[in-house]
């Protein structure tokens, strides 16, 4: 099936950044598919018009959707992935551009079912900044609350804060159910490649201790937080971190990808509490 497939790596970055980018979506974002490269098993096929993707993450190959040069490409990607699959392919976390163009030039040919956890938060970047108007008033209340205090200051991520996010990222993972030592692995990967990958990053700084960061990638003229943590006993930490990355490292961009929920119930409440302006779908495509 991995005829000339080779583990994510960073010498593929400058592959990945040239194709072209089709809204704020995650897959779009080299430093995500490289930070998880070691827990996904992630790899990669290099053609002119379209890369193509494995994963496997629980001793079960399949493919990942491709990325294109543009929707006509799509056509020799899923012949070779047809080829490879020997006629059994099943494609995951297909974005509806991807439906779209295999409905188009493979009509009636693939099944699609929608697989929820997989979608994607896709925000307004100064809706999060301003936190205006009434539906963002809780919000605001716990920015102010935490303004009112504690005293803090928000800091671009430099090497020197490496060990104290990740012991920020420890302390996470013994107050929560949602992270595993996995995670851990992703994020320190990030920050010790943060040049190479042209990542930005944002600590805060309490009495000179970090106790919040955040990872974010521009993706064209958006952004994906790859990352987010806050020591959970300060109230309206969170939301702090949130909206000090935006207007610090991100003011420009025109919308945030704060990435899905995993079908995590306090996750998916606390993503749908900042109001998306819309969901990217992911799908399972399978040939019929």
């Amino acid at each position: 099936m991995e005829i000339n497939f080779e583990p994510l790596q960073l010498k593929h970055k400058d592959i990945y950044n040239a194709f072209p980018i089709y809204g704020p979506n995650s897959k779009f974002s080299f430093a995500q598919g490289f930070m998880w490269q070691e827990s996904y098993k992630t790899r990669i096929c290099v053609r002119d018009d379209y890369l193509l993707f494995t994963a496997c993450p629980k001793d079960e190959t399949f493919f990942v959707a491709p990325i294109l040069r543009d929707q006509e490409s799509i056509v020799p990607a899923i012949n070779e992935m047809i080829k490879l699959s020997n006629g059994d392919l099943c494609i995951h976390y297909a974005c509806p551009e991807i439906i779209t163009a295999i409905n188009k030039y493979f009509p009636d040919k693939f099944e699609f079912e929608l697989n929820r956890e997989d979608s994607e938060y896709v925000y307004i970047v100064q809706d999060l900044i301003n936190l205006a108007g009434k539906k963002y008033h809780q919000k605001k209340n716990h920015v102010n609350t935490f303004c009112r205090n504690h005293s803090y200051e928000f800091a671009a991520y430099t090497d020197e804060y490496l060990d104290a996010c990740m012991t920020l990222q420890q302390k996470w993972l013994e107050t929560s159910d949602n992270g595993d030592a996995a995670e851990s692995e992703a994020i320190k990967k990030a920050l010790m490649h943060y040049n190479e990958l042209n990542i930005q990053a944002g600590v805060i700084l309490q009495d000179g201790n970090v106790t919040a960061f955040s990872i974010g990638e521009r993706i064209g003229n958006d952004v994906v937080i790859l990352i987010e943590k806050a020591s959970p006993e300060y109230n309206g930490l969170f939301q702090v971190i949130n909206r000090d990355t935006l207007s610090h490292l991100f003011p420009d961009c025109k919308y945030v990808n704060r990435c899905e929920d995993l079908g995590i119930e306090g996750l998916r409440k606390a993503k749908l509490s900042y109001r998306p302006c819309f969901l990217i779908d992911k799908y399972t495509c399978r040939l019929k």
